[in-house]
């Protein structure tokens, strides 16, 4: 079995206090095969606080280059996250699945780290 390769890159420009673009790229290299996902967010922050909102909606697509549009909706209600997509298929497989493409549920959960642990965080320097 060939090695997977991922080289990944994201950033994000704040469009008000309350809002904010995320844009992100992904190359996948495995053997001969290859992928390329690009495409981007606008969020929402929702409560009281812009700094530690309650909840935070996402709308955006994603192209996966000749293959794919992926619209995306995404609502982050810490720790967890709640998405939902759908594959547009715009390749060659169209034919073969009449336009059809597939919805897809994620959730993640990002609570088994300790942010407030300054050990855990701590920058380990080399003695010489």
């Amino acid at each position: 079995m060939e090695p997977k390769t991922d080289f990944s890159a994201g950033i994000r420009f704040s469009v008000t206090d309350w809002s904010y673009v995320t844009l992100q790229a992904n190359q996948s290299f495995q053997g001969a095969f290859t992928e390329t996902i690009l495409g981007g967010l606008y969020g929402v922050n929702l409560g009281d606080d812009p700094e530690n909102p309650r909840y935070t909606v996402h709308g955006g697509a994603f192209f996966r280059v000749n293959d794919a549009i992926i619209p995306v909706l995404k609502v982050d209600y810490r720790p967890f996250a709640f998405s939902l997509s759908y594959d547009v298929n715009i390749s060659q497989l169209r034919s073969s699945s009449y336009g059809r493409g597939g919805f897809e549920l994620g959730i993640s959960y990002a609570g088994f780290t300790d942010r407030n642990n300054s050990t855990l965080n701590a920058v380990v320097c080399p003695k010489f």
